[in-house]
């Protein structure tokens, strides 16, 4: 854009045209982008859910892939409050969705690094007993608490 475009001349003086900034068409890719994201997280969930017994599935522990999942699926639903504009929405509706971003995109961050710290937390309790050869069976109950510790402290800071 030329200098000379953003600016207005009313008797003699120099007005300078405010830049909103506005996305315009760029809300629909970001929608589009956050449907696709959202379809393929739903796709892949329920595609673990219905091969949860085959060997694959059951190797990755099925309740890894699903977290994985849903995580992704939380932080691609930040794009939809980012497509919102104030060419469109009220001031209130757009502080809100600012305000949103800063929650919903960091709880689906956590939910995603804890499947995998949990995956991780589980492999190191199996090693550290089979080192000093002692059975072990961890449960998904033995998963939750770092989910929750995270989650939590997600909150608190």
């Amino acid at each position: 854009m030329c200098f000379c475009e953003s600016l207005s001349i009313t008797n003699s003086c120099y007005i300078a045209k405010p830049n909103t900034n506005q996305i315009s068409y760029v809300r629909w890719i970001s929608i589009a982008v956050a449907a696709l994201i959202v379809t393929c997280s739903v796709g892949f969930t329920i595609w673990v859910i219905m091969h949860r017994k085959k060997q694959p599935v059951r190797e990755s522990q099925h309740i890894f892939l699903i977290m994985i999942c849903s995580g992704t699926l939380i932080m691609a639903l930040t794009l939809i409050p980012l497509a919102i504009d104030d060419k469109t929405d009220s001031p209130k509706v757009c502080n809100i969705a600012c305000n949103s971003n800063l929650w919903v995109f960091p709880i689906g961050l956590t939910v995603c690094f804890a499947a995998l710290y949990s995956k991780i937390r589980r492999i190191n309790l199996i090693m550290n007993a089979a080192i000093s050869f002692h059975r072990l069976k961890v449960s998904v109950r033995d998963d939750l608490p770092p989910l929750i510790g995270l989650l939590l402290l997600n909150c608190l800071f």
